[in-house]
């Protein structure tokens, strides 16, 4: 009763927003996170740990509770390497935290993060399909990179140019870990397809390309 009641204070907190009915199932997924409900983060959260060496509930929860919570969860999609099985709960936490702040103070805290934190939570939010994104959240989709980064994205690839976040595997003894380089390809194919978090549409591709 408690966690659909947090539901709906959330989905109100979004001032003009018009609730969609995917709305009230990404923010309950992420109340049940925030509050370590059994079997809510079973995937992410042991990604999140084991490969970011980030505690997702509580900084989800921190989140929900304050703009530095919030400043501090957006920060830490520059690093994020989830994707797969938690992809999905991921995805809804950065939709609870839009529809919770509302479009003009999340996109006020996400301005102020990195390029590659900034294009994580618009990836996420185009792979939860957010209901006429555009007209309710013009703010958080203006921070969207589209076409322009694209073409930036393509020259710094032909120019030779590496992402600072992809990291050249060297010390050939002892040699690379599965988990270094699952993390490295992760990088790679986001840098190539320029999509930090596949649609649903295409996950299936962009998690064979990894």
């Amino acid at each position: 009763m408690k966690a659909l009641g947090l539901a709906a204070i959330l989905l109100l907190a979004s001032g003009a927003t018009r609730a969609d009915p995917g709305d009230e199932q990404c923010v309950t997924w992420a109340h049940q996170i925030a509050k370590g409900e059994a079997g809510a983060c079973a995937d992410l959260c042991p990604q999140a740990k084991e490969f970011d060496h980030y505690d997702y509930r509580l900084g989800l929860q921190a989140a929900l509770e304050s703009r530095q919570g919030l400043d501090g969860f957006l920060a830490y999609l520059d690093r994020s390497t989830i994707i797969g099985a938690g992809a999905e709960a991921h995805a809804c936490s950065v939709q609870a935290l839009l529809l919770h702040w509302g479009d003009r103070q999340f996109a006020a805290a996400l301005a102020k993060q990195s390029v590659q934190a900034r294009e994580q939570a618009i990836g996420l939010l185009d792979y939860t399909a957010v209901a006429n994104f555009q007209a309710r959240f013009p703010r958080t989709y203006k921070l969207a990179a589209h076409e322009q980064a694209v073409g930036v994205r393509w020259k710094e690839i032909v120019g030779g140019v590496m992402c600072r976040n992809i990291r050249t595997l060297y010390n050939f003894d002892p040699p690379a870990t599965g988990d270094e380089i699952r993390a490295s390809a992760l990088q790679f194919v986001r840098k190539l397809s320029g999509f930090n978090a596949p649609s649903k549409a295409n996950e299936a591709a962009f998690n064979l390309a990894v």
